[in-house]
């Protein structure tokens, strides 16, 4: 609920600057006919209705996320408006609200912004509620008021309870007309109303007064609702007039007065003859001249003009250079290189050289020109080595006072500069050699790799420090530019290496180097480089060694039922943290995580989008992983982990019905033991969980691979240890939905257990 209000948020924030835009240009081209007002409030409820949006490099929206989704879990709770003064105003207020709570006091204090979130969500919900309710009641009222009408003509009723005509009803619109009009008078308000009906203006008026309930907090979404209903009149007005002798339009002004009341209310209906702007609307009318072509061609190419400045977003800003990849700041998101799988099947993706670490997967994601050095091992007594090290750093105030991942950076403008630094920490830090097949610092810097006294004239190095958990893991820049502080910054990715157990691990420092000419660097006086943990690169080693149909899979190791599903059901899907069952995807990027603890080169791919991973284990069970980039990127599988031991047919479970024992399942396919040993071990029967498992109908399942489909076999618990069938259900196209995603488990048969 709080991520909705957050969206809605965002979303009556950006409408609000087409609002006072339509609000300038309505005032601006006040003479303009009034279906022109109109056809821009149509785009400000486009722009309330639509939750997605292009994006254009034109476009005046300042920012398409003023508050951000994830604000609630920010160290530092900021409002990103696109507009600096207003940022200055607002942030310094919500960090004297709002106290950051440390990753280690979570469990113990109240995260003060979530608090706010949640009671603001909570206020919005019931104020739309209310409002949504008052239109209802006004309806129910209106419609007892004129049950007592008597029939005039076609769909025209006359009623003693009315004071001025009007139209309702959604499908069969009804005119009411006050049983003391005059004929005169009656002509002209059925033309009015007919025109209404004409223009379906019975539709637009509820669907804005609909919007109005979800955002009734923004006043300028009330302000809009009110000149909707007037412009509505007023281009009703405009449309039956157009033709009319000028005695006629006289007489239909004398009509808007003798219909007019003094009561002005804000309803999601009726559509009231005389209830709007009736003074305005006269003026309007007696001065109404019917428009010249090039006025509407003007007009529509002024609605073009406003649709394309404030119904898109704003692209967000980044460097020509700069790959785009995920930052904190305003750099994008890079896409993963186009893969071909590889050819040799005598290297599994897990192996590695015993000299040189293999970078070909992220040096393709890397910004062209930078390059990466290692400098050896670190040495955990070096403290005040490494504290002076970092003290020179141009962010060390960020390092020291921060949560965040920043690393220090480093700009060396001359050859002196860099020469002093390496003389400095040549004892700390491993410079002149090369490691691991990395090019020394020594190499990357010195002047017969063009560093030199010319290239500083109009040139400067910026270094970014990284400490990786291990000397296998991989470390690329993968943006530069500007974050929201006006800082330059450096964004660095990681590739971690899955720890292995038994793994010696070897905490090891890099360097990251990038080139910059003086101009690109000449306004920034503060500087900053950000670490974002790279699981991408994992995904992308899945896709990269996948085989197509018709390759084998090279030998595979074996794993016990034990460690692969029981201790880590949830890591493989095979069960979920809660009793009634795993129907969810993964919420945590566990890629890296399968290919460290359970290596495998069993990885297939079904087509470019489609992968899975097979593991057997020891007692001869496949255990199938799926994986589809279009969901996720491969960064973690998708839906369950199936155990395939035979492939049956749905004949073979034809004899089992609801109620009977899971020893019946298990005499079918023996794949259900393991489920009932899981269950059975690390389950145990709650009354509270099974009532509640039967309200959302939720339950634990095992899956079976059959020649006919998928069948899916749900289980209820009713005592402890007597696991019973609660539902079957078959999926002929071997495809399950969960949480509005489909997964699709079909495996070719080459790769189903012989």
């Amino acid at each position: 609920m709080e991520a909705l209000f957050i969206k809605v948020l965002n979303l009556s924030i950006t409408a609000g600057w087409l609002i006072l835009a339509v609000i300038v240009v309505r005032l601006i081209f006040r003479r303009a006919p009034k279906w022109f007002p109109c056809v821009l409030w149509a785009m400000v409820g486009i722009r309330l209705l639509c939750p997605i949006s292009f994006s254009s490099n034109i476009s005046l929206i300042p920012s398409s996320e003023p508050v951000p989704q994830q604000i609630v879990s920010m160290e530092k709770p900021q409002v990103q408006s696109g507009v600096p003064y207003i940022d200055r105003m607002i942030n310094p207020v919500i960090e004297r609200t709002v106290s950051p709570v440390r990753s280690s006091e979570r469990s113990d204090q109240t995260n003060t912004m979530q608090s706010i979130i949640s009671v603001a969500c909570r206020v919005w919900a019931v104020g739309a509620i209310a409002l949504f309710g008052y239109a209802v009641i006004s309806i129910l009222r209106l419609r007892r008021k004129v049950a007592v009408s008597v029939p005039v003509k076609e769909n025209i009723r006359s009623c003693d309870e009315v004071e001025s005509p009007f139209i309702f009803g959604f499908f069969r619109p009804v005119i009411y007309v006050p049983s003391s009009i005059g004929e005169e008078t009656l002509s002209h308000v059925i033309a009015h109303e007919k025109s209404h009906i004409h223009r379906r203006d019975h539709w637009w008026k509820p669907l804005g007064f609909l919007i109005l309930t979800v955002y009734w907090f923004h006043p300028l979404c009330w302000i809009a609702y009110i000149l909707l209903c007037r412009d509505i009149e007023m281009a009703c007005d405009e449309r039956v007039i157009r033709n009319m002798e000028k005695h006629r339009i006289a007489e239909y002004s004398q009509a808007l007065l003798n219909c007019s009341v003094r009561r002005m209310t804000i309803a999601a209906c009726p559509l009231a003859f005389g209830e709007v702007g009736v003074k305005q609307r006269v003026k309007n009318v007696l001065n109404y001249r019917k428009p010249a072509f090039w006025i509407v061609v003007s007009l529509l190419l002024i609605c073009i003009a406003v649709s394309v400045l404030f119904l898109t977003n704003p692209k967000k800003k980044k460097d020509l250079n700069t790959p785009e990849t995920e930052t904190p700041s305003s750099v994008e998101v890079t896409e993963t290189p186009s893969l071909e799988p590889s050819m040799s099947e005598e290297v599994t993706p897990t192996e590695k050289e015993s000299t040189a670490v293999d970078r070909s997967g992220v040096d393709a994601m890397a910004v062209p020109g930078s390059s990466v050095v290692c400098v050896g091992e670190e040495d955990d007594g070096a403290t005040s080595e490494m504290a002076s090290f970092l003290s020179e750093s141009l962010n060390h105030d960020m390092l020291t006072l921060s949560h965040a991942r920043y690393l220090p950076i480093y700009r060396f403008d001359t050859r002196e500069e860099l020469d002093s630094f390496m003389e400095r920490y040549k004892d700390d830090l491993t410079l002149e050699q090369s490691l691991l097949g990395y090019p020394s610092f020594l190499e990357a810097t010195s002047a017969e790799s063009g560093h030199d006294e010319k290239f500083f004239s109009k040139n400067s190095i910026m270094a970014v420090y990284v400490s990786c958990e291990n000397e296998t893991d991989l470390a690329y820049l993968s943006a530069w530019g500007e974050d929201e502080g006006g800082r330059f910054l450096m964004t660095v990715s990681v590739a971690y290496d899955a720890y292995r157990p038994g793994e010696d691990v070897k905490p090891t420092g890099f360097f990251i180097l990038k080139d910059f000419s003086d101009d690109e660097l000449a306004k920034y006086t503060k500087y900053t480089a950000y670490m974002i943990v790279d699981d991408h690169y994992y995904a992308y080693a899945l896709r990269r060694d996948s085989l197509p149909e018709g390759r084998a899979f090279p030998k595979a190791p074996t794993y016990s039922e034990k460690d692969l599903l029981f201790e880590n059901g949830e890591l493989v899907g095979f069960s979920g943290i809660s009793y009634w069952g795993p129907e969810q995807d993964l919420i945590f990027n566990s890629t890296r995580e399968l290919m460290g603890r359970f290596p495998t080169g069993a990885i297939r791919r079904k087509d470019d989008d489609n992968y899975y991973m097979v593991y057997e284990t020891e007692k001869g069970y496949h255990l199938y992983l799926f994986f589809d980039y279009r969901l996720n990127g491969c960064v973690t599988p998708v839906g369950y982990g199936l155990v395939v031991g035979k492939v049956h047919k749905l004949s073979d479970f034809a004899s089992l019905e609801k109620g009977d024992s899971i020893d019946k399942v298990i005499a079918v396919d023996d794949v259900a033991s393991l489920y009932k040993e899981f269950l059975l071990d690390y389950v145990h029967f709650n009354t509270d969980r099974a009532k509640e498992e039967k309200r959302i109908a939720d339950f634990s399942c095992s899956l079976h691979y059959l020649s006919d489909g998928l069948l899916k076999i749900e289980y209820t618990m009713e005592e402890e240890g007597k696991l019973i069938i609660y539902n079957m259900e078959l999926f002929p196209d071997y495809s399950l939905y969960g949480h509005g995603r489909r997964v699709n488990y079909g495996i070719l048969d080459e790769d189903l257990p012989k």
